[in-house]
C-alpha cells in the first residue's frame, strides 16, 4: 500500500474535523453546551477523545467553530444579496433575500436550534458572543441596505423589526413545525415588504 501524500492527509483531517463539527452541532442543540462532555462528542463522532484535542483545544474553542460554522449560511444570504443589488431591482433583491431566508430554515433545523439554544446559554462567554454579534450585525447591514434601497425612511429601525420577525417565525416554526404553516407566513411577509406602498 503506497503511504498517503499530503494532500490527502489535509482531506482526512479536513473530514474529520468537519465529522466533529456536525457531531458537536448535534449534541449541543440537543442536550446543551454545558451538558455536552468533550468525550461524549468523541464518541458521537466516532473517534477518540485524544483526537479530538488534535484538532481542539478546549470545549469552548470547539463550540466557536461550530458558531461559526453555523452561521455561515446567514453570511452566504448576506453576500448573495450584495451580488444580486447589481441584477436585481431593489424590490426583487428584498424578495430574493426573505425567500432565501426561508429556504434555509426548513434545510438547517439543526442548526437554529442550536442558535437558540445558546443563545440562552452563552451570555457569560464573550468570545462566543463576540462571533454571533458580529455575523448578526453585518447581516442586519445588509438589510439595512436593501431597505433604504426600497425607500423606508427609517431602515435601521426597520431593519432590527425584520430580524426580529424572521427570528420569531423560526423560532416558532422550530416549535410547532408539524402545525405551522411556513408557506402562508413567508407569502405574507414577503407581500409586505415587496409591495410598492410602504
Amino acid at each position: 500500500m503506497a503511504p498517503k501524500t499530503n494532500e490527502q492527509f489535509k482531506q482526512i483531517r479536513k473530514e474529520s474535523k468537519a465529522k466533529i463539527l456536525v457531531a458537536s452541532l448535534e449534541l449541543f442543540a440537543i442536550d446543551g453546551y454545558h451538558n455536552t462532555s468533550i468525550s461524549k462528542i468523541a464518541k458521537h463522532a466516532g473517534i477518540s477523545k485524544g483526537l479530538l484535542y488534535n484538532y481542539f483545544e478546549s470545549k469552548e474553542e470547539l463550540l466557536k467553530e461550530v458558531v461559526v460554522m453555523s452561521l455561515e449560511d446567514a453570511m452566504t444570504i448576506s453576500e448573495e444579496m450584495l451580488v444580486q443589488l447589481s441584477e436585481m431591482s431593489p424590490s426583487e433583491v428584498m424578495k430574493t433575500s426573505l425567500e432565501m431566508f426561508f429556504q434555509m430554515l426548513i434545510e438547517n433545523k439543526t442548526m437554529w436550534k442550536l442558535t437558540f439554544s445558546l443563545a440562552m446559554q452563552i451570555t457569560n462567554m464573550p468570545s462566543i458572543t463576540e462571533v454571533i454579534l458580529k455575523m448578526f450585525g453585518d447581516v442586519l447591514q445588509q438589510f439595512e441596505m436593501v431597505l433604504q434601497l426600497n425607500g423606508y425612511e427609517d431602515y435601521k429601525t426597520e431593519a432590527k423589526l425584520l430580524a426580529a420577525q424572521l427570528d420569531g417565525i423560526a423560532l416558532h416554526y422550530i416549535i410547532f413545525e408539524k402545525t405551522y404553516n411556513l408557506e402562508e407566513v413567508k407569502e405574507k411577509l414577503i407581500h409586505k415588504y415587496c409591495k410598492n406602498e410602504k
